[in-house]
């Protein structure tokens, strides 16, 4: 079979970092299908870079699509679908035919939409986008959802709480659960850890964007509590992003200085090595919808703090970590003293296997195939 996978958000040379976990899907993909994916990039005008560039990826086909962001507001949301609808006209020309689309994110779902529509094709949408529950979705956005799902013949969301945060901000579909991939055979527990009980020093691992929402500043100050009481307390910090400067001014002000390492992006082989490097996860976002790092720490067979998220309790509960109100320094200082008594009453090996069950490749592969071969079947 022969899928398409047009999406808002995937990785690129400048911004090696998003869309990570659609890549995973792609890659997924790729394991049982000819896979082609179609990234639909806005950005500044470059007239050094083609609007539509192929390159080869590790077996899966990316062809990514820019246009510049210089158009007039009314003009912008219609001529910018167009192109992009055009550009999957190209895709399909050169690539097809397709048997089937799945699009990523209702954005990229409007151009699935279309596409699916001209080839006669299924078309299944998987969205991902914490927007829905934060309030940013705006009128014109949830006009522009609706259209999408509406237009949809499999309907997708990565958890539970996002299938809720859709309903409640009125956009009325059937909706099923796929949770995103995690890669199993790259996030495994260490061969080897020795016990940690008694120690005063230990390392912890947080990964995501550097963005508001991450709340790393609630982090910075509880370890400074911690610190107060005299744990001392190593933090690998892995991600970019806009606040970069910021919570490096924040770190000096604090002293935390050698306390703090920040990494920027790394690639998944090397967060997974970092991972299984550090003695636990620690994640203070005040919104998720999935968190595939939290995850991930998990398939390593590391005990997890986090926020007291409904996204991350659907599968994560006391038995992996402790969970903390969003934004409560003291609450999360608390937290860490306690994961540093207790931290070597978690299981490593019961933690992987959790994850393994639920998430790993083969299971949402199989997930998948079922919504595959039942809209493939439909369409005959």
């Amino acid at each position: 079979m022969k899928i398409l996978i047009p999406t808002a958000w995937y990785p690129s040379p400048d911004h090696p970092s998003d869309g990570l976990f659609i890549r995973k899907y792609a890659e997924l993909s790729a394991r049982r299908h000819n896979t082609v994916v179609l990234a639909l990039y806005v950005e500044r005008d470059d007239g050094n870079r083609p609007e539509l560039h192929r390159m080869d990826e590790g077996g899966i086909v990316v062809y990514r699509h820019y246009q510049s962001r210089g158009l007039a507001p009314r003009f912008r949301f219609l001529t910018r679908l167009w192109r992009q609808y055009r550009a999957g006209l190209e895709v399909g020309a050169r690539e097809g035919p397709f048997d089937l689309i799945h699009a990523h994110t209702y954005q990229a779902g409007l151009v699935g939409a279309l596409l699916a529509r001209k080839w006669c094709v299924p078309l299944a949408i998987t969205e991902h986008w914490s927007g829905f529950g934060s309030g940013e979705l705006t009128s014109a956005e949830r006009l522009k959802a609706r259209l999408a799902f509406h237009h949809a013949d499999a309907c997708i969301v990565v958890s539970e709480h996002l299938r809720r945060d859709i309903r409640d901000s009125g956009i009325a579909s059937d909706f099923m659960v796929i949770p995103n991939p995690v890669d199993t055979d790259l996030f495994r527990p260490a061969d080897f850890k020795p016990n940690l009980g008694g120690r005063n020093s230990l390392r912890l691992l947080a990964v995501g964007s550097l963005i508001p929402r991450k709340e790393y500043p609630t982090l910075f100050e509880a370890m400074n509590r911690v610190r107060d009481h005299g744990i001392e307390l190593c933090l690998e910090l892995v991600g970019d992003g806009p606040l970069r400067e910021i919570l490096s001014k924040l770190v000096g002000r604090l002293s935390l200085g050698d306390a703090v390492r920040f990494h920027g992006f790394l690639p998944p082989l090397e967060i997974a090595r970092l991972t299984r490097e550090v003695d636990f996860f620690v994640h203070p976002a005040r919104h998720e919808t999935f968190c595939i790092a939290t995850a991930e720490a998990l398939a390593v067979g590391l005990p997890v703090i986090a926020s007291d998220l409904p996204a991350i309790r659907d599968y994560m509960d006391e038995s992996c970590g402790i969970f903390v109100p969003p934004g409560d320094a003291a609450a999360l200082a608390d937290a860490i003293e306690r994961m540093v008594r207790s931290i070597d009453e978690y299981d490593p090996h019961a933690l992987a296997e959790r994850i393994r069950l639920r998430f790993s490749p083969e299971v949402i592969a199989d997930r998948l195939e079922e919504v595959y071969g039942r809209l493939l079947h439909q369409s005959i």
